[in-house]
């Protein structure tokens, strides 16, 4: 009798702390969905791509700078321009928005956005326990990354759904299908070409292979459509960007910058990337471990690695029984970027060290990972 009391009070207390997780998560979903919401003459990083997209259609560069372009706040360099850096596939998908009213648009393509979201958690929830189900799907509701991404008019959704559906398959064997998807990621993002080599070092040759050809085909229609120069003008305005400080960058270079040391960010990124090729080519992990340390040795080694782009950490993260650094990693990347935004800017202290706030989740993430390979 008394142990049946117990057993119903533990029972009753994990339902208690369930309940209240997925109300402390909805209570942040619902603050960021106010905050996101775009606003009136501020197109954020939508404005960018509009401007990327009505200069290709005039014969422009789509590259260069342009009054719809973003104007960010640098703290050591003061106002700095954010024209499109993305590689010049992007471009022919802008030109179809280019002649829209960007307000209209900006909100049309938060709610496509949001809507993609919904089906890769669709995708990466699909038979899991109900319970389980709801309680992450609140969770993931209330990433910083979402509504960054939302409120910005990024393009991370749609990246999201294919690392996804590209873990889907993995999980089911079809490796061939999966790589078709890791390319089209790759092409729209290059700094994710170290999960199609990490899969190669691995052991899993044909994932490698079709990302490869997929990400190369994908890559060729822009010089199809608009000639090799649009690669020369990619180049030239990615190769000027220099604010890698600005926050919620979280790749290592950045948080070395923010220190002053950036010398010490390309050496830890190097360590970082031949230590997990070397693992990877050693321990021959799993596809979906090994894809694990791929979208985050990515993150953290690529140049620039913006808030929105840690919601690709989503796949790993809901595939896997959380412990404890899970956990917190998954506590962090619930920390609102609306209020990032006011801890940084007081002094130079308070820009490196919230500037650079969600970097310990990659981390942790990454230390799981690793000793998912180790173990297999």
């Amino acid at each position: 009798m008394p142990g049946q009391i117990l057993d119903r009070l533990s029972r009753s207390a994990r339902l208690g702390g369930a309940a209240l997780v997925i109300i402390l998560c909805l209570l942040l979903a619902c603050f960021g969905a106010l905050w996101s919401w775009p606003q009136e003459g501020f197109p954020l990083d939508w404005g960018s791509f509009v401007a990327s997209g009505r200069a290709a259609a005039a014969g422009l560069d789509p590259y260069s700078v342009y009054p719809l372009t973003l104007r960010a706040y640098d703290v050591w360099e003061g106002i700095v321009e954010m024209p499109n850096l993305n590689p010049p596939i992007s471009v022919l998908a802008f030109r179809a928005v280019a002649a829209a009213d960007p307000a209209i648009s900006h909100r049309v393509w938060y709610i496509v956005s949001l809507a993609t979201y919904a089906c890769a958690l669709a995708l990466l929830l699909c038979g899991q326990p109900r319970g389980v189900v709801i309680w992450r799907s609140a969770w993931a509701l209330s990433l910083a990354a979402l509504w960054h991404t939302l409120q910005l008019g990024q393009i991370y959704a749609p990246l999201l759904l294919a690392a996804a559906g590209a873990w889907v398959l993995l999980r089911k064997g079809r490796h061939l299908q999966a790589g078709i998807l890791i390319g089209l990621l790759v092409a729209i993002k290059p700094n994710f070409a170290l999960w199609p080599l990490l899969l190669l070092l691995g052991g899993h040759g044909l994932s490698a292979g079709a990302a490869a050809a997929s990400a190369a085909l994908v890559s060729l229609l822009p010089v199809l459509t608009r000639g090799p120069r649009i690669y020369a003008q990619w180049l030239a305005a990615s190769g000027s960007f220099r604010s890698f400080v600005l926050p919620g960058n979280s790749s290592l270079l950045a948080v070395a910058s923010r220190l002053g040391v950036p010398w010490l960010g390309i050496l830890l990124t190097a360590v970082l990337v031949v230590g997990t090729a070397t693992l990877v080519w050693r321990r021959r992990p799993s596809a979906l471990v090994t894809s694990s340390l791929g979208v985050v040795v990515s993150l953290l080694a690529s140049p620039i690695c913006w808030l929105g782009y840690t919601m690709l950490l989503l796949p790993a993260l809901l595939a896997r029984r959380w412990t404890l650094p899970l956990q917190t990693a998954a506590i962090i990347l619930t920390i609102p970027f609306a209020l990032v935004v006011q801890w940084f800017q007081p002094s130079r202290l308070h820009f490196a060290v919230f500037g650079s706030i969600y970097v310990p989740a990659l981390l942790l993430v990454l230390l799981e990972s690793c000793r998912e390979a180790l173990r297999r």
